[in-house]
């Protein structure tokens, strides 16, 4: 008869247990991180053609993290604004067949009305035999970068108008120093010639 620890055969488990501890802290780091940077990532499956999100992802979309992520066409549909549909079809669609490196800003529209900038890039991912799996790719929100270069260039645009103004102005001023000094040179002419007569 076989006894308990012929049955039972005991195993160090505690590196196992380190590296799933390890495995949750660098899951957590990597959350955090994404939150910090709002730096959301994604990957698209091209065997069943969905996607899987992280939460940061989420919160960039102001969606729901418990819900799915949307399909390709409610993507555009719901979440784009409507201007950027069409070019970002477009670039997915031409970029995803040749397997090339997607990158490119566009605009969002959260449920709550809210429109965002966004940077998306993303890589092809391929297995170790070179098979196509898919993406595997990064949005950042650049919504305040976006409003900080609309007011530098708002801005740049009143001080061109202010220098162009200013110009005109000082041309102006200069025309009439012109105009006065001509004026004063010839209304001195007749008298210098009548004191140089004497």
């Amino acid at each position: 008869s076989r006894g308990l620890g012929d049955v039972y055969k005991r195993q160090d488990i505690t590196d196992l247990k380190r590296h799933e501890i390890e495995l949750v802290q660098l899951s957590n780091n990597l959350k955090s991180a994404q939150e910090i940077a709002h730096l959301g990532s994604f990957e698209f499956i091209a065997a069943d053609q969905t996607t899987k999100w992280s939460e940061e992802e989420y919160r960039i979309y102001g969606l729901d993290p418990l819900e799915a992520s949307p399909d390709f066409e409610d993507l555009l549909k719901k979440h784009v604004y409507p201007e950027d549909v069409e070019l970002l079809r477009n670039e997915l669609i031409t970029t995803f067949a040749k397997r090339k490196t997607y990158e490119m800003e566009h605009r969002i529209i959260r449920p709550d009305g809210n429109i965002r900038w966004v940077y998306n890039k993303a890589h092809p991912n391929f297995d170790e035999q070179g098979n196509y799996l898919g993406y595997i790719g990064a949005t950042l929100d650049i919504t305040e970068r976006k409003l900080l270069q609309e007011s530098l260039e708002t801005l740049n645009a009143q001080l061109e108008l202010k220098v162009k103004e200013r110009t005109a102005l000082l041309e102006s001023s200069n025309k009439e120093l012109e105009a006065f000094s001509y004026s004063v040179s010839h209304d001195l002419r007749a008298p210098l010639r009548h004191i140089n007569g004497y």
